[in-house]
């Protein structure tokens, strides 16, 4: 009788389980679109404590190599107490560093680091990981009063809140950015008015005199060169301009072949020494004759140079120095350096070197002109090649040293061809397409499992092509897990995929083992 009672009230469970994660998934997708942070951590655990019949709820994140206690339910003190759990220790840590549930029948006989456990009287956890694009950002855990078994179907629950979890945080992390981002813009756009403005004030200054016919032969040659050198200054602001906007287009092409970088270099070097000679600023270069040919594009590496270069003479103050050489470095790379003597940079604004929208000073009295996007477009380029580039100052005043690394030889060309043959080696039946229209006719007769895509390619970027695949989806019946597999490596670049329909974003360079990892993932988490 007991038996079949039990048997009867199986399904009946199951369905209410069922219910309550589907009524608790509905509640935290309206709750993601509509409140902030804070009020979606409390309204979930509120939530979760009576789904799950707990006593306590509480969400730690991961600060450095800690977990912070940053919301709770009937473990308040936790927050208030700012309780800090270290990567790996005790429950909480095991949770983070293990990435799996955990479950403690009794807290008395486990490892327990936080002493307010015990003194709130819990007996039993259940804690799983907070996980965003498999990155752990902290742990969620409830607890009851009484012993509990908890089993693999609260688990499955608390992480579907844990999921939740994880997207209003990366929900809130992007949206700061983007008020960040805005802020930027707005004062670039200032500094753009401002820096197109200036050439025009000479030039409009000169025109008006030489229509008056009223200037010597000394004057009159003094008035055009400086109007064709603020000419010059407006041109190369706006070619700065539109380079940016191709790079954000995905619409920049590298024309590869094979070269060498010492004569790139070299040629650089010479094109910048009159602009240095003005300021009597010593250009020493030490190119090692022996660097191999790589592949690249020479037009945009020369432009690589130039950049570094007026940079470095920009910021140089008049008798300075600056440094440039070439050499093979460790693990089949080329390293590039300019290095100088010139104003260096503040510690605080290093990280942000090479952003787009960003400039030491971006004031209106700020004693040097510019856009501020030179550096940010040598980053693109390099990164199109394979490369990185970093900064090194010890502070203001005391210079900066500015390098490139290479691989020796970036063949681009081949890209496909390589995560193809990794691909099948693992089992997997791929199809390569060289373009969007292609993958786009290839989808017409083969709907795979997953894609992976670049950003920029000839024709429709990636953003382009995954919108396209979305709406043909409905027709085929399932979803294609999509990742963004490119070298625009920025957060920016990263919320754009994401937004375009693409569920995981790679930055390149991937090695055989990590791609055979993404794809694995991916197809996964679109089976279950």
């Amino acid at each position: 009788m007991t038996t079949a009672k039990r048997t009867k009230d199986l399904p009946r469970a199951s369905r209410a389980s069922e219910e309550a994660v589907r009524r608790l998934a509905a509640v935290s997708d309206t709750a993601l679109a509509r409140l902030p942070l804070e009020e979606l951590l409390n309204e979930l655990l509120v939530r979760v404590r009576s789904i799950l019949g707990t006593d306590t709820a509480a969400i730690l994140l991961l600060k450095g190599g800690d977990l912070v206690a940053r919301a709770a339910k009937g473990l308040e003190e936790e927050v208030a107490a700012g309780v800090r759990i270290p990567l790996g220790s005790g429950f909480a840590g095991r949770v983070a560093a293990e990435k799996r549930p955990i479950f403690v029948a009794d807290v008395n006989h486990a490892q327990v680091l936080n002493p307010i456990l015990r003194q709130k009287g819990v007996r039993s956890l259940l804690g799983v990981p907070i996980l965003f694009e498999d990155r752990v950002i902290g742990v969620l855990h409830v607890g009851t009063l009484q012993p509990r078994q908890f089993d693999r179907q609260d688990a499955q629950l608390l992480q579907i809140v844990a999921d939740r979890i994880g997207l209003g945080i990366e929900y809130e992390r992007l949206y700061r950015e983007a008020e960040e981002t805005s802020r930027l813009k707005d004062e670039f756009l200032a500094t753009v008015s401002h820096e197109l403005r200036t050439p025009l004030t000479p030039i409009l200054a000169w025109v008006s005199q030489l229509r008056r016919r009223q200037l010597d032969p000394a004057r009159t040659a003094r008035a055009l060169e400086a109007i064709e050198r603020s000419a010059r200054v407006q041109a190369r602001l706006i070619d700065d301009l539109l380079e940016v906007s191709r790079i954000i287009g995905g619409k920049l092409r590298l024309d590869l072949r094979p070269m060498r970088l010492a004569s790139v270099t070299e040629a650089a070097s010479e094109a910048m020494r009159p602009a240095a000679a003005a300021k009597n600023i010593r250009v020493v270069t030490s190119l090692d004759p022996r660097i191999e040919l790589i592949w690249g594009d020479p037009e945009r590496l020369q432009q690589v140079m130039w950049n570094l270069l007026s940079n470095a003479i920009k910021f140089t103050p008049e008798g300075g120095r600056v440094d440039v050489g070439l050499e093979r470095g460790v693990d089949s790379h080329l390293e590039l350096t300019v290095r100088d003597t010139g104003r260096g940079i503040a510690p605080e604004f290093l990280p942000h070197l090479f952003e787009r929208f960003r400039q030491a000073d971006a004031s209106s009295t700020r004693a040097l002109g510019g856009l501020g996007l030179g550096l940010a477009i040598v980053r693109h380029l390099v990164e199109l090649h394979g490369g990185t580039v970093e900064a090194e100052s010890a502070g203001e005043g005391k210079g900066t040293t500015v390098r490139v690394r290479m691989p020796f030889r970036v063949a681009t060309h081949d890209a496909s061809d390589v995560l193809e043959a990794v691909l099948r080696e693992a089992g997997a039946e791929v199809r390569a397409c060289r373009s969007a229209a292609e993958a786009l006719a290839e989808l017409e007769t083969w709907w795979p499992d997953v894609l992976l895509s670049d950003i920029g390619m000839p024709g429709e970027n990636g953003y382009a092509l995954i919108r396209r695949i979305r709406a043909q989806e409905t027709r085929h019946g399932r979803a294609i897990a999509a990742v963004a597999l490119t070298a625009y490596a920025r957060l920016e670049d990263r919320r754009k995929a994401l937004s375009a329909g693409f569920q995981m974003h790679v930055p390149k360079p991937i090695d055989g083992d990590q791609l055979i990892a993404v794809v694995a993932r991916v197809a996964q988490a679109a089976a279950s």
